[in-house]
């Protein structure tokens, strides 16, 4: 999510019955005589189609998402770009902007949007299946950020921080018209691009807005803080701190020398963060399978295949990489995802989504800490260099800001810079 997560919650079903209610208003009331069936004998079942009282099955629409957040440990934007021309950006799909006509001849690859910095999920694929054809509406939205790509072409966007399908028409396995009408082509794309393997995640299809496809796809960028921060302590030992309400699943510090790996850190309590140190890591036994992980995760086998063909090389084999997988709780509060459905049918989300922090270099600790340093004391270039310092930055500023001898003038200081982070 160029991955530029990720997606909250998803819609419920609530289906209410209202039986035999009679409201008496000093009227007078007529009784009629309700022939009633005799009742079933002993041994015959509770339910004539379902033996023994068994309720019918619900229709289930099955919703899976996967994705990843990525940014860099230094702040430098990451302007890699690989959404398919095809695909709309915010200026193609403006808010309450209207569908383009299908037929418009294709469009020519645009400049990539540069993130700033900021964390950018990327490439969040959506899949749905049910046992029967379903239409239903869908909206995903940024608690804290902006949606920048879209496909297919949503149907209206309230604000810049979400995105709207209406009446989204799933085709399940071998349903017409899938198996008379073939998907567009994908434009100059190699068969090992992520959005052509993307759809070998499923055999259902869906038609929304004149557009045909096998996944829904967004990305966006996020304005909030950096949830971690890794550094080295005063004895040269590496420690990871989550600061956030949500524990951090699978995590994984791949250095140029060893790969640390940790099953969780746990969620921060208050102010305090969650800890984890390079004394309770794991370095050595067998690695984990990326698509088994996923799998685990809520994922089908052919999706977290598809899953570890696109991210294996940044989540598992690339250098300087810190990355974890978020919780669905975590997900849900920073990409909420809301369903519409019709009468009668249920819904059951799995999402799994990653983060993974680039270009981590703790050689470069102490020129984040004389940066923290000099904007104590008032340096305006030295903050703005902090603002801009992505994860390292805010993780220099969170670490003074967490000594209590720091004079109240220096905390008050820092504590500014801090905020300017998700002013961006």
């Amino acid at each position: 999510m160029n991955w530029k997560g990720m997606l909250g919650a998803t819609g419920a079903l609530v289906a209410t019955m209202l039986a035999g209610a009679v409201m008496v208003h000093g009227q007078k009331i007529v009784q009629k005589r309700v022939q009633v069936p005799p009742p079933p004998a002993a041994d015959a079942p509770k339910n004539p189609e379902k033996p023994d009282g068994e309720k019918p099955a619900i229709v289930t629409l099955r919703l899976y998402e996967w994705g990843v957040t990525t940014q860099n440990w230094d702040g430098t934007p990451d302007t890699d770009n690989d959404v398919p021309a095809a695909f709309y950006d915010a200026r193609e799909a403006p808010v309450t902007g209207k569908p383009q006509p299908v037929d418009e001849p294709p469009r020519p690859p645009r400049p990539p949007i540069d993130d700033g910095g900021m964390p950018a999920p990327k490439k969040p694929v959506i899949y749905f299946e049910c046992d029967k054809e379903v239409t239903f509406g869908l909206e995903v939205r940024f608690s804290e950020g902006l949606v920048t790509w879209m496909y297919p072409k949503p149907t209206a966007r309230a604000d810049a921080s979400a995105a709207q399908w209406d009446y989204i028409r799933l085709l399940p396995d071998g349903a017409e018209p899938r198996d008379k009408s073939a998907l567009p082509p994908l434009v100059d794309l190699p068969a090992s691009h992520w959005a052509a393997l993307s759809r070998q995640g499923s055999t259902s299809s869906i038609w929304v807005n004149g557009e045909h496809e096998r996944y829904l796809f967004y990305e966006g960028v996020q304005t909030c803080l950096p949830e971690v921060d890794v550094f080295r302590d005063a004895q040269g030992m590496v420690v990871v701190h989550n600061h956030t309400c949500q524990e951090l699943l699978d995590v994984r510090l791949n250095l140029p020398d060893a790969c640390l790996r940790w099953a969780r850190v746990p969620a921060a309590s208050g102010e305090v963060p969650g800890r984890a140190t390079e004394a309770e890591a794991r370095r050595d036994g067998e690695d984990s399978v990326l698509a088994a992980d996923t799998a685990a995760a809520g994922l089908t086998a052919p999706q977290a295949k598809v899953f570890e063909q696109v991210w294996k090389p940044l989540l598992r084999e690339q250098k300087g990489v810190l990355s974890w997988r978020r919780t669905s709780a975590a997900l849900d509060e920073l990409m909420p995802i809301k369903l519409t459905l019709p009468a009668g049918l249920a819904s059951d989300a799995k999402r799994v989504g990653y983060v993974a922090i680039s270009k981590v270099d703790l050689a470069r600790q102490t020129e984040f800490e004389a940066l923290v340093s000099k904007a104590g004391d008032g340096d305006n270039d030295a903050a703005t260099k902090l603002i801009s310092g992505g994860v390292a930055g805010a993780g220099a500023l969170r670490r003074a800001l967490a000594d209590e001898k720091l004079p109240l003038a220096r905390r008050l200081a820092l504590a500014r810079v801090l905020a300017r982070l998700t002013e961006r």
